[in-house]
C-alpha cells in the first residue's frame, strides 16, 4: 500500500477513533437508583447544539394545563441573523443589476444569499416551534397545533415517560470546544424522544427539574 493511503487511512482510523470517544460519557446509574437506566442509551440523540440557550419552559399559571418550550430571545435573534443577511445581499444585488450593474451579480447573491436566507427560514421555524406537554390528555408534540391523528408517530403518550434523560455533549465548533446539555423523554419500552438541547445548563436544569414534578417522573441528571 502507498505511504499516502497509509497515512490517510491512519488519519481516519484516528477521527473515527475520536469521534466514538467523544460519542461516550460515564453515566453515574448509581445516582438514578433505576437499573432500567442500564437499558437505556446514553449517547446523544440528536448530535450537535448551540453553545447558548435557545428555549425556556412556561409553567402554566394557576388552573392551566399546558407546559410549553418557546424560543429565548438570543435564539430567535440568532437565527434572525442568518435570514436577514441573506435577504439582504439578495436585495442588494437585484439592486445593483436594476440599475444597469452585470447580470453575475445575480448569481453571486444566489450562491451567497440564498443559503443564509434559507438557513435563516430553517432555524427561525425550528426556534418558534414549541414543545407541547398536554397534562389533560397526556400528550407531548412539536407544533403549532396538535398533529391529525393519522400522525400518531409525532405524538408521544406521557404516560409511557418513565422519565428524563439530562445529559451533557461536547459538541465542536469553530472556536473550539464547548459543551451543550440534552433533554429527552426515556419511555417505557427503552426508547428516547428529544426534547431541547442548547448550551444555558442553568436554565436547562430548572426546567428539567419542573418537568419532572409535573409529570412526575425522576429526573437522570448526568451532567
Amino acid at each position: 500500500m502507498p505511504q499516502w493511503l497509509e497515512k490517510l487511512k491512519h488519519k481516519v482510523e484516528q477521527a473515527k477513533a475520536a469521534a466514538e470517544s467523544a460519542g461516550t460519557q460515564d453515566v453515574a446509574h448509581e445516582r438514578f437508583n433505576d437499573e432500567f437506566s442500564h437499558q437505556v442509551a446514553w449517547t446523544p440523540l440528536k448530535p450537535g447544539g448551540s453553545s447558548f440557550g435557545t428555549h425556556y419552559l412556561i409553567t402554566p399559571e394557576s388552573g392551566g394545563r399546558t407546559l410549553m418550550f418557546k424560543a429565548t430571545k438570543g435564539g430567535l435573534a440568532f437565527g434572525l441573523v442568518f435570514l436577514l443577511v441573506g435577504l439582504g445581499i439578495l436585495c442588494g444585488m437585484i439592486w445593483q443589476i436594476m440599475r444597469g450593474e452585470s447580470w453575475q451579480l445575480l448569481f453571486i447573491g444566489l450562491f451567497v444569499g440564498l443559503p443564509f436566507s434559507v438557513a435563516g427560514i430553517y432555524l427561525v421555524r425550528w426556534l418558534t416551534k414549541p414543545r407541547i406537554f398536554d397534562l389533560v390528555s397526556r400528550e407531548f408534540y412539536a407544533g403549532f397545533k396538535r398533529p391529525d391523528r393519522h400522525q400518531k408517530d409525532t405524538i408521544t403518550d406521557l404516560n409511557r415517560v418513565r422519565a428524563l434523560q439530562l445529559m451533557t455533549e461536547t459538541v465542536r465548533g469553530n472556536k473550539g470546544r464547548y459543551s451543550s446539555y440534552e433533554l429527552n423523554l426515556v419511555l417505557n419500552d427503552g426508547n428516547r424522544v428529544a426534547v431541547v438541547d442548547h448550551g444555558n445548563y442553568e436554565q436547562m436544569l430548572m426546567d428539567a427539574e419542573q418537568l419532572a414534578k409535573a409529570l412526575h417522573v425522576p429526573l437522570w441528571d448526568n451532567t
